[in-house]
Parts: structure tokens; sequence; C-alpha cells
């Protein structure tokens, strides 16, 4: 494993940063505490069943009813896009609210002002079923995929990973998006059928430099071009040990001083008791092109607040993992706790130091967290029921700097699955919203 030699004085210089404001402060928070008041498809709903007690509607052909988000990210420099996977109605029930429906259709990006939260309209319809996935994807996984991810690359285009594919879409020059381009098909016979999280699509860089990673079930992937139009597989990684890498990672963060690239991943299963869903840290040297990622477990260790009571942020149930290059922090949503017993425990976003392996310790202290008032027992699995949704497990986070901005400052974008969304800063950051870059 490296060692974190000669960075000192870069690393009190970070150090010096983290100390520069530790508040986390709300630009806008949309749950679905709110009754749809700013968003009208994000209200209390989980699924639905019949007379005869059989759920209502499918992930399959969009018809199930309950509402469900892939991810939040910014575009521009006054919109952000949400990813809507389901939007509650039943398309199939002509009583359901099909005009609703028709705003805000399942499987689509929205566009969502970044000053207030509210929806902009429809930026991309990409379907239910955008392409068709091959037979041996359909006869390993049974159907189409339940899960759907995406990214905006340095260029402005957005990928999207859906199955077996990762799809992008390009600028049309008119305000809309021409696609979708099939960019990188998985061997299904090889790698297993694949079903990529909200939470793992990461995409960096343009054109033959753009780098993709992301996966699921026990694999990560490491994708490269030499066009800038198709990806191939450079290697794949794992985390060894429990958990799997099946829960989030983060984007690739680089230190630049020590040519070092960072994935952060995380874990869980179901019934998962909290304590064994942290996060870890992935390590590779960047100018070495085919080495995988290994264990950074030895410059480590998220921690939570200290001395954490219940309705404390212990850096547990992480749902999506966020970083930036040369940067003093990282951020986590812990999500409210998981296919078991409710509980009361809320979702949080917490701040880890980045500054501290290069002094000799350990990376992954607690810095500071904000609290997300939404909570299980809100919006159960099923009516009445005593297990929550396993769709509130997923998010997303995202951290941004602005040019101009002062020092210290930059915003936290985060998507819940089925909880909500919302904007933060740390710092003064408002003033220099028209430093953002445009595609």
């Amino acid at each position: 494993m490296y060692k974190r030699f000669g960075i000192a004085v870069i690393a009190a210089a970070l150090a010096a940063q983290v100390g520069f404001s530790q508040e986390i402060k709300t630009v806008f928070l949309t749950t679905h505490n709110d009754d749809g008041s700013v968003l009208p498809i994000l209200i209390k709903k989980g699924r639905t069943l019949d007379a005869g007690g059989t759920e209502i509607g499918s992930w399959a052909d969009g018809t199930r009813t309950q509402d469900r988000y892939f991810g939040l990210k910014r575009y521009d420099d006054t919109r952000l896009l949400l990813g809507v996977f389901g939007n509650g109605i039943n398309e199939n029930d002509p009583n359901d609210n099909q005009a609703l429906a028709a705003q805000f259709p399942d499987r689509s990006l929205i566009w969502i002002d970044a000053g207030n939260g509210k929806p902009l309209g429809v930026a991309l319809n990409i379907g239910v079923q955008p392409v068709a996935p091959s037979q041996a994807y359909l006869d390993a996984y049974g159907s189409i995929p339940f899960f759907m991810a995406f990214d905006v690359s340095d260029e402005g285009y957005i990928y999207v990973a859906f199955g077996e594919y990762i799809l992008r879409y390009k600028p049309d020059g008119n305000g809309g998006f021409t696609g979708p381009e099939t960019v990188f098909t998985l061997d299904v016979a090889t790698y297993g059928p694949e079903d990529w999280g909200t939470n793992t699509l990461s995409v960096r860089g343009s054109g033959v430099n753009t780098i993709i990673t992301g996966g699921q079930n026990g694999t990560g992937f490491y994708l490269t071009t030499d066009d800038g139009d198709n990806f191939k597989i450079a290697f794949t990684y794992t985390r060894t040990g429990w958990p799997p890498i099946g829960g989030p990672q983060s984007n690739l963060i680089h230190n630049t001083e020590l040519k070092e690239e960072y994935v952060m991943t995380g874990g869980y299963g179901n019934n998962s008791g909290g304590n064994d869903s942290k996060f870890y840290r992935l390590v590779r040297n960047y100018e070495n092109t085919d080495e995988p990622f290994g264990d950074d477990s030895d410059f480590f260790k998220a921690e939570g607040m200290p001395d954490a009571g219940d309705l404390d942020y212990r850096a547990e149930y992480i749902g999506a993992i966020a970083g930036l290059d040369d940067f003093p922090y990282v951020a986590a949503y812990s999500t409210p706790s998981w296919n078991t017993e409710i509980k009361t425990s809320p979702g949080f976003i917490g701040l880890h130091d980045m500054t501290e392996a290069a002094l000799g310790g350990y990376d992954g202290a607690y810095v500071t967290s904000i609290m997300i008032p939404v909570y299980t027992s809100e919006e159960p699995r099923l009516p009445n029921g005593t297990t929550s949704s396993w769709y509130g497990t997923q998010g997303t986070l995202e951290l941004n700097v602005p040019d101009g901005a002062p020092e210290g400052a930059f915003e936290i974008i985060w998507g819940g699955g089925i909880y909500g969304y919302g904007r933060f800063v740390v710092g003064d950051i408002d003033t220099h919203v028209s430093d953002w870059s445009l595609f």
C-alpha cells in the first residue's frame, strides 16, 4: 500500500480549510413531507395492494404506484437534473392521474431550479425501455432492469446506465438532447447481468479522456475509451470482505501530489443492523493505466459523530458518497434504516476529513453533519407494513465548487431514492452562481 509522505505542507493547508467553515446550510430541501406542494409526484406513498392483497403495478412497465428517483445532478449555472424512475402513477389505470404522469414521465430527467428546487419541465424522456435488453440478459436477469443511473460529463453529455448498456445523450443545440447512442455493452456471459444502482455511475473527463466507473452486485467497472465514443473495461475491482461493493460508489477522486486515485464504496445486506454498512476507500496509482484498485483501510476509516446517540450521524446506512480532487472533505449520505423493522432514525449528510493521512493519521474523521428529517415510518414498504422500502437506501451526492467561490465554499447536492432531494452549501457560495460553467 502507498505511504502518505512528502505532502505535509499541502495537508496542513487543507486542514486549515477544514476549519474555515463547517456549517452545512440548506438552500432548499424538498421531501415527501411537503405532500407534493413543490414536486407534485413526491408524496408519501409506498406500494399499494389490490383487494386480494397483491401488489399493484410493476417496475417493468412503469405502473408501480410508488414514486421513486434516481439522482440529482447539476447541469449548468441555474439548473439541476432530477431522475424520475417511477412517478407513482399507474398508466394502465384511466382513473389515475394521467395528466400528471405526462408531466413527469417514468424514466425521465426533469429540470430543477437550482435556487429553489422547483421543477422546470422535462429535460429528457428516457423511457421505461430505451433500448431492448438482449435475450442473454433477460435469460440471466429475468426482467428489464429495476435500477437506472445517470451522470453528466464535462461536455454536458448525459450518460445513462441501463442494464447491460451505457447510453449517451448529447445536447441538440435547441435546449434538448439527441440519442440514445450505445457507448458500452457489458458481456453478460462473462460478467453476469448488471443492474446499475442509482448511486454508482460516475463519468469523468471528456473526449478520449473520459472515464466511466460504476457497478453493482459485487463488481466495480473502470471503463476507458480510445475514440471518445466506444468504451471498454480497463479493469474490474472488488473490496474484499464484508460488506461487498454492492452498495454505493463515489465519483473518482484524485490526489495529484501523490498521483493517487480513490473510489469510495459502501455495502449492505438485507436486514442490515447498520454497523456493517459504513463506507471504505479503494486506491490506485492513476499513472499506471491498468493497475486495479486496492484496499485503503490502512489510511482511511469512516467515523461518525463522537459519542453519537440514536438520532445522531453514525456514518451508517450509507446510500451515497462524493468527493472532489485535492479537496479536504468527502461527503456521505446516511439513509434511514432499511429492510428491517422500522426505526426512528432520520437521514443525514455527513462530511469527513481527507487530510490526516498525509500527516500520519487516518482520513475519514467526522467533521460535521446535517439531519434530513425523513423517517422510514413515514413511508413503509407496504400499507400498514412494519418494514421500510429497499428503495429508501438509494441516493446520490455531488460536490461542486464554482470558479471564483470564496475559499472553503462549496455545494452539496442530494438526491434521495424515495424521500426527496435538496441543495446545501458550506460557506458563501450563492453570490457566485454566475460562475457555473454552461454547456
